[in-house]
Parts: C-alpha cells; structure tokens; sequence
C-alpha cells in the first residue's frame, strides 16, 4: 500500500500506454477514437503532475484532433434515415445496384436475384438524400422474418445502422411485431457481420431474438 502511495504518478504514466494499445486493438471506429481520447487525457494529467509539459501539449491536440472527429462522426450518425422500397419504387434498386452490385455480390452471391423476389420486402439506408445501402428480407411468419441482404457502403460501416432495424422495441422489425430475425449465410463475411450485431449460431442459421 505504501508502494502505491508513493508512486501512484508512475501508476498514472503507465495507464496511458494501456488505453493507447486497446485502441489498437479495436475494429470499430469510434472505440478507437474513445480509448484514444482517454490515453491522451491521461498523458496530459501524467505529464502535468511530473511537469513534462511537451508531453502534455502533444497530447492535449492530438486528444483535441480525435475529438474533434468523433463528435463529427456522432452527428454523421444521426443524420441517417430509412425509407421503404415502396415508397420511391424499384428505381432506387437499380441504383444500389449500379453503384455498389460488384461489393454486395462478394457478401451476398444471390443478390440480384433476392433484390427481384416478390416476397422481398426492401428498406434502404439514406445518408441525407444520398442512398448509401439497402436491407432485403421476407416474413417467414407473423413474428419471424428472413434477412436476405444487408448492405452499407463501407464508408459507413462503423455507423452501426443496422440499430434502426434489430434495436429492442425501439427498431423497425419490433414495431412490425418481429420477434426473431433468421440469416443463413452463404459467405464468412456475411457470417461475420450478422455475428457482429448480436446474431447466435444455430445450426446452418443465425438468429437474433428481439
């Protein structure tokens, strides 16, 4: 105890290289931004207490910088919408297709014939008026439904759109009476990314109660 008491600034120095290397080792965007924020704040409050005071001016901006983005990429975030296929019609189905088919069939090879089904129901994702992806499915029951594609171009990937969908009472599927998604995967990405927001393995499926 006496230890801790007497080198508890090291304690805080040592801290700081801890949430840098945990930012390092995250895959979404705006955890890494967080852990750095949290490294360089605690660089500043170590550098302040030894008085190395270049460690906490470089700190301080690069901090400032990383904020700066991160509160840029929170109002990205809310300025997302989705709109039925239904009500713009099957125009904006081409369009997707036209801009993005040649990624959308490395995740999803049946893609143009899924988009085309009668029983495929379409949303699409809207960065302001732009369309920037596309979500198909089809009921299998009164409160299950199928997810044949879920696509966003990849700029936008880490904005977690897939919230307005899966998201507990509050998402689109719940409001519809949705209770269970299925997914059947038919590449790893696809696998991967369906895992990636919360979906289970059960057999050759995966599932998402909600």
């Amino acid at each position: 105890m006496d230890w801790l008491v007497e080198n508890w600034k090291e304690l805080v120095g040592y801290l700081a290289p801890v949430f840098i290397i945990l930012s390092m080792s995250r895959s979404n965007v705006k955890e890494i931004r967080l852990y750095m924020i949290a490294g360089c704040l605690t660089f500043v409050v170590y550098g302040a207490l030894v008085g190395a005071w270049p460690v906490v001016v470089a700190n301080a901006l690069i901090g400032l910088v990383t904020g700066f983005y991160f509160l840029k990429d929170l109002r990205v975030s809310s300025m997302f919408s989705i709109i039925n296929e239904r009500e713009v019609g099957s125009k904006l189905i081409q369009k997707v297709t036209d801009a993005f088919g040649r990624d959308i069939r490395k995740i999803y090879p049946a893609f143009d014939d899924v988009a085309l089904r009668r029983d495929t129901e379409v949303l699409f994702y809207f960065h302001q008026q732009e369309v920037v992806g596309m979500h198909c499915f089809r009921k299998k029951s009164d409160t299950q439904i199928e997810v044949l594609v879920d696509f966003v171009e990849k700029k936008y990937a880490g904005q977690k759109l897939d919230r307005y969908l899966f998201k507990n009472e509050e998402g689109i599927f719940s409001k519809l009476g949705m209770t269970e998604v299925h997914f059947t995967p038919a590449t790893k990405g696809a696998k991967q990314h369906f895992l990636s927001l919360g979906f289970e393995e059960d057999g050759e499926i995966l599932v998402k109660t909600i």
